[in-house]
């Protein structure tokens, strides 16, 4: 593992993995076996603590669980309409 400033070189495991070390996790107060969000956004990988979206929209605001699911406010809101109309 090769450190400069606050970049850090991993290897890909043969499963397609590999580890965050434990120093980073601290920096950014994220637990052993929490979900993370990996994104491709101008040909780098950007890994994130995981924010639970909307399974319709995608938003991340408003969002609640719901039998295993979660959804924003919104969709909720428009589901109902439906239903009532």
């Amino acid at each position: 593992m090769r450190r400069q400033n606050n970049m850090k070189t991993k290897k890909i495991n043969k499963s397609g993995g590999f580890t965050i070390p434990s120093d980073i996790r601290r920096e950014i107060d994220m637990d052993k076996g929490q979900a993370v969000d990996i994104e491709v956004e101008a040909g780098k990988l950007i890994i994130s603590k995981h924010t639970p979206r909307c399974m319709f929209c995608r938003t991340i605001d408003g969002v609640v669980r719901y039998q295993n699911n979660h959804v924003c406010s919104k969709c909720i809101k428009e589901m109902g309409d439906k239903v009532d109309g």
